[in-house]
């Protein structure tokens, strides 16, 4: 049986062996993640944080009126502290006040800036939000001061804009907690597994489940404008790659050849997926028009070339044992010429990049189990990021500061989230079971 779902809201602003579309399978390593389900629901739990935080109070926005949703000031709080950049505190006083009967009491307590707003419900049934980013030190007290009319079921979101706003204004790069992430979900239902593609925020938020099945569903893939997203699908039992509609639940199929259909990967534009194919026996990198629906074969070479992950329109990355061991290879899209990246260590596989970035992540087994390591593309120098065991399927977000990965905590497969520098590190809240696959929005 499958079930799949629209996603609903306005935009604002089995076995692992038959799975084969993630390179640590192909190449028959791991059951890496073959842990013990556990149903405790996790909460966000920063397991690692960064000493030079920005100290920032956020208080609690004022209303006289009852607001049944999230309150925007502990959302904007979350956020702020989840990034890494920020340590967050509750405000001394809520609401919008003269900032001048308060600033020594945030100044005591080590606070550079002060978020503070109100909601005030209007007739329309819409809420009224105000609110301020007030520097405490400096010639500009006030750094920010806006208002917007926003209708109740985009509140959670507008919070998420206003932390956006915070990012920008005081570290002068682009914010993600707009963004949305996307994983599976393995869980135990009676005498079989059901898999669940879940659609939530950045922070693992308002999950909403796209498709429902009680066979495999694998590699997620988000296009950029958000509005698609691309999997694998084993309900009738041989592999197939959809690509969904988010908003309408319409969803198309894109390949079923024989044997193996995986790894589908959106290019920058979302006019083409790459993805890896094995009818002409052997597991070789392809790509396909969407418009049109023409193949293309990218690779063909006796080894398993997999996991294709674009650069850019022109340039993509994938993971290939042709030199005797998984690294990763880059390759060009008009010449099919291919160089190869990922030289430390005899194992490199699952490799993410920001699109028209200059690092890349991807899985590095090492002595300690499987890591993230962050490799810049301009000199090579890879860094290892993680220490636990086993952490699996690194995504960036969409500027470039985070990575979001599968990880292993108390014999359960989890969201991990954490800085590009590895000093900020979070366990995001999922539904019970096995998480597989995240992937993030760009």
């Amino acid at each position: 049986m499958v079930t799949q779902h629209p996603r609903h809201y306005a935009p604002f602003s089995s076995s692992i062996r038959l799975i084969m579309t993630k390179a640590f399978i192909i190449f028959g390593f791991l059951a890496v993640i073959g842990l013990q389900p556990s149903y405790a629901i996790l909460e966000i739990k920063i397991t690692e944080g960064k000493s030079k935080a920005i100290p920032i109070a956020v208080a609690r926005f004022f209303t006289s009126e009852q607001i049944a949703r999230d309150d925007i000031g502990e959302v904007v709080m979350s956020d702020l502290n989840l990034s890494g950049a920020f340590r967050a505190q509750s405000g001394v006083t809520p609401g919008l006040h003269d900032i001048n009967q308060t600033i020594s009491e945030w100044k005591d307590k080590g606070v550079q800036y002060v978020v503070m707003g109100a909601a005030s419900l209007q007739q329309t049934g819409n809420w009224l939000i105000q609110y301020q980013l007030v520097s405490l030190y400096g010639q500009e007290p006030l750094a920010l001061n806006m208002q917007a009319n926003v209708a109740p079921r985009n509140l959670r979101r507008f919070a998420h804009a206003i932390s956006n706003k915070i990012y920008e204004l005081l570290l002068g790069k682009k914010g993600f907690f707009d963004s949305s992430i996307a994983y599976v979900l393995k869980q135990r239902k009676g005498q079989h597994n059901e898999y669940r593609l879940i659609l939530a925020d950045f922070d693992g938020q308002r999950e909403r489940e796209i498709l429902r099945s009680k066979k495999a569903i694998m590699s997620p893939d988000l296009s950029s404008d958000g509005r698609k997203i691309a999997y694998v699908s084993f309900e009738n039992d041989v592999s197939q790659i959809y690509v969904q509609d988010l908003y309408t639940g319409n969803r198309q199929l894109i390949s079923g050849e024989k044997g193996i259909n995986s790894s589908p990967s959106w290019s920058p534009d979302n006019t083409k997926l790459a993805y890896v194919l094995s009818k002409d026996s052997n597991v070789d990198v392809y790509m396909v028009d969407l418009a049109s629906m023409q193949k293309r074969r990218l690779t063909k070479h006796f080894g398993i070339d997999t996991e294709p992950a674009w650069l850019s329109n022109e340039a993509l990355f994938f993971t290939s044992n042709r030199g005797g061991g998984p690294q990763i290879y880059e390759l060009d899209i008009s010449s099919l010429n291919k160089k190869r990246i990922t030289f430390r260590g005899g194992y490199n596989t699952s490799v993410s990049t920001q699109h028209g970035g200059e690092q890349v992540v991807f899985v590095h087994r090492n002595s300690q189990g499987y890591q993230i390591a962050l490799q810049n593309l301009g000199n090579g120098l890879m860094e290892t990021i993680t220490a636990s065991p086993n952490n699996v399927t690194p995504s960036f977000s969409p500027n470039g500061e985070m990575v979001l990965y599968a990880t292993s905590r108390d014999g359960r497969s989890v969201l991990g989230l954490m800085s590009v520098d590895g000093k900020h590190q979070i366990v995001l809240p999922s539904s019970e079971g096995e998480v597989i696959d995240p992937v993030w929005s760009r």
